[in-house]
């Protein structure tokens, strides 16, 4: 009995430390539309149990509710997120019935998996317990996790929608990647969900378009490849990606659709079908049990993905960088305010830290942040679209408040929030952020804090244009996240990219002429265009219609007036844009002009120090390289390439070792990683001698119990 109880343990202990399995819990938070209430999910076999609990709905004589493909994009303006979820989750084509909502009212097994209401009647307020056993799933191949609810008007319109997302103790556990695709043909990114390291579903959302419009849909090839995908990806150059493909699996496998266990890991196409691609968004969502990893040592992060035709035509790569989740922050002299956005299919969580004294108002302001910001009633709440104005008799919810105010929003605990965007064209970063108590205003900046990222060891990025002798100046900055130890295993000549985020741009100028406009130009004065899309100069037209903030791609990357960037509202957010790598804007030169030629004149973009590397380069104490030395960044110098053919005479090597570009040799580049490998490698062995440790005094403990 002894020995069977050990035996038992032990394989508890096994379990837990290789991984739970499969997710057996979600949910969907709502707050919004005059709605207030979650429903959550947990399964048990083949049934699931769902719990409807509402506190505020606006019709309570019952309001349809179905599973739908797509997760919510909470950068987006509340009115229309719900409208870019796709269909009812209809994996078996049920909706081809005849005569589908009779049929489904008398009979539920022959309705839509994601028919919520159709199989157990109408939401309503109150709490609710349903089990089904009709088809809905939590884990692999037909999974509903980081899909969306939509709640439906009594006239059968969208009301409200949010994510499904799984149950787990902090939100911070779902590791996130992302291959973003920004070249001349395809534009979009795949988005990569894994909830921890004890689960073995992976969730995968697609949303690819063409970047040049006017080629037909078509279904293509998509697989992993064991190399990143290098700068040259984003004017279409695969080469660097190679041709072995990822797999960690033996033998001529069958691969069957509904196991990826069955399959080798790069077999998406087999796995998940044709993806899709035209000129409007072509969404699709997967799920897969005991497949691609995101974590641990055949992790996927920093391979590739590879994008071709039936016929084996390569059309488009990209590096798979894992997400860093922003981190947003205002600190004043006895207060503070924190939010988290995980991702842009999570609403953001807020909270206040440090108690609050007598404060009558609290927000995120339009007007950019600098040190001498005049702070009083003048400000204006940040709001770039309306709010939610309920009718007579319907419950206020979060979207009745300006994006910015926060009055009443703000606790001492995480709340979720569905309308604070920290990334995407509507994202709050860079603004000024103010209190106010009594009579007294106080101002702070919005600002990304890298410092909390920890492990994924964020850095920002800053650069700035003056223009002389007007007193007017422009900056940059951009979070830069990588996985150092990842990087330092390659070559100082082919370093995969930085994942980087957005930038954001800030323009002090007072007095300036408020028709001015901006964009960047190259060293020669040309419109700064890297990746080749359908310039302004080759068809206005067309690249009217096309370019736009939500479809940056589709936009030359320096047309900082086509992006509605608007500056002259002191604060823009640029989604294409790099400060550092091949295609960085440093060292490039920012124009402002009029449409009328009153005022034409340029600033060079001049790279500042960025934040956290300072002044440690060579000197450096091995102690202290992991926090101060930036690995070498390869980049080139500023020389303007034509055309792709053009491309490989382009520039020579030079180096970043601190934030700047130094025009430090190779040799002082790779002896800089080097003193990052040894601290690297030492740090991976402490890590795995404590978790051996660990493990052998849990056994010697249960030893000793019997």
């Amino acid at each position: 009995m002894v020995q069977l109880r050990l035996v038992v343990l032990l394989l508890a202990l096994v379990q837990y430390t290789l991984g739970a399995g499969h997710i057996k819990k979600a949910y969907a938070h709502f707050n919004g539309r005059g709605v207030v209430g979650r429903i959550s999910f947990e399964e048990d076999g083949d049934q699931v149990q769902i719990t409807t609990s509402f506190t505020s709905l606006p019709d309570n004589t019952g309001l349809g509710y179905h599973v739908h493909d797509w997760p919510v994009e909470y950068t987006q303006d509340p009115s229309l997120r719900c409208g870019e979820v796709g269909g009812h989750y209809d994996p078996y084509d049920k909706q081809s019935t005849p005569n589908y909502a009779t049929v489904c009212m008398n009979n539920s097994s022959k309705c839509e998996v994601g028919d919520l209401s159709g199989k157990h009647g109408k939401l309503m307020t109150g709490n609710s317990i349903f089990s089904d056993t009709l088809g809905l799933s939590l884990s692999n191949f037909h999974s509903i996790v980081f899909r969306s609810i939509v709640i439906h008007n009594t006239d059968s319109s969208r009301l409200t929608c949010a994510t499904i997302l799984p149950e787990t103790d902090s939100a911070s556990d779902v590791i996130i990647a992302r291959a973003r695709f920004n070249g001349p043909t395809v534009g979009g990114s795949i988005w990569f969900f894994q909830p921890s390291s004890a689960a073995r579903d992976t969730y995968i959302h697609s949303d690819l378009f063409f970047t040049n419009s006017g080629s037909e849909e078509t279904n293509y090839d998509w697989s992993i490849y064991k190399s990143p995908a290098g700068s040259d990806a984003r004017r279409g150059v695969c080469t660097g990606v190679g041709e072995t493909r990822f797999t960690t699996r033996t033998g001529d496998l069958t691969c069957d659709a509904t196991d990826a266990s069955t399959c080798h890991e790069y077999e998406l196409t087999n796995k998940h079908g044709y993806l899709p691609i035209g000129n409007g968004r072509n969404r699709r969502s997967f799920s897969e049990y005991d497949g691609i990893k995101l974590y641990g040592e055949n992790r996927i992060t920093n391979l590739s993905i590879r994008i071709e035709t039936v016929s084996g035509m390569v059309i488009a790569c990209a590096s798979i960088k894992k997400v860093s989740f922003i981190r947003a922050t205002a600190d004043f002299s006895t207060y503070g305010i924190q939010a988290i956005e995980y991702s842009p299919f999570l609403p953001t969580h807020i909270k206040y830290t440090r108690s609050p004294v007598d404060i009558t108002r609290q927000s995120i302001n339009t007007e950019g942040y600098y040190s001498g910001r005049v702070c009083n009633s003048s400000l204006q709440v940040y709001s770039p679209y309306p709010p939610f104005a309920p009718a007579v008799g319907v419950n206020y919810t979060q979207d009745i408040y300006e994006v910015g105010n926060l009055t009443d929003v703000l606790s001492d605990t995480w709340v979720w929030h569905n309308t604070l965007p920290l990334s995407g064209p509507y994202s709050t970063i860079g603004r000024t952020a103010s209190i106010k108590y009594g009579e007294s205003w106080e101002c702070s900046e919005w600002q990304d804090d890298f410092s909390y990222r920890g492990e994924d060891r964020s850095f920002i990025y800053r650069a700035r244009a003056v223009f002389e002798p007007s007193p007017c100046w422009v900056s940059f900055s951009q979070r830069v996240s990588s996985d150092v130890y990842e990087i330092i295993t390659d070559t100082p000549t082919n370093l995969p990219d930085f994942d980087t985020g957005e930038v954001t741009i800030f323009e002090y100028c007072p007095g300036g002429n408020p028709s001015r406009k901006y964009r960047i130009q190259t060293t020669d004065m040309t419109r700064y265009n890297p990746y080749w899309v359908k310039s302004a100069a080759m068809n206005l037209t067309e690249y009217d219609r096309d370019c736009s903030p939500f479809r940056p791609e589709r936009c030359e990357v320096g047309d900082l007036d086509r992006l509605d960037l608007e500056l002259t509202r002191w604060t823009g957010i640029h989604t294409n844009l790099e400060l550092l790598g091949r295609y960085r804007t440093t060292g490039r030169f920012l124009q402002m002009y009029t449409d009328g030629g009153g005022m034409d004149t340029t600033a060079e973009i001049v790279p500042l120090y960025s934040e956290r590397f300072s002044v440690c380069i060579s000197s450096c104490e091995v102690a202290n390289a992991r926090t101060y030395i930036v690995p070498a960044i390869h980049t080139l110098v500023d020389v303007t390439c034509e055309s792709p053919e053009e491309d490989s005479a382009c520039g020579a090597n030079e180096y970043q070792v601190d934030g700047r570009v130094t025009g430090g040799s190779a040799s002082e580049a790779e002896q800089n990683l080097a003193t990052l490998s040894r601290v690297f490698s030492a740090g991976y062995q402490l890590r795995a001698t404590f978790l051996f440790t660990s493990l052998s005094l849990v056994l010697l403990s249960l030893l000793y119990m019997y």
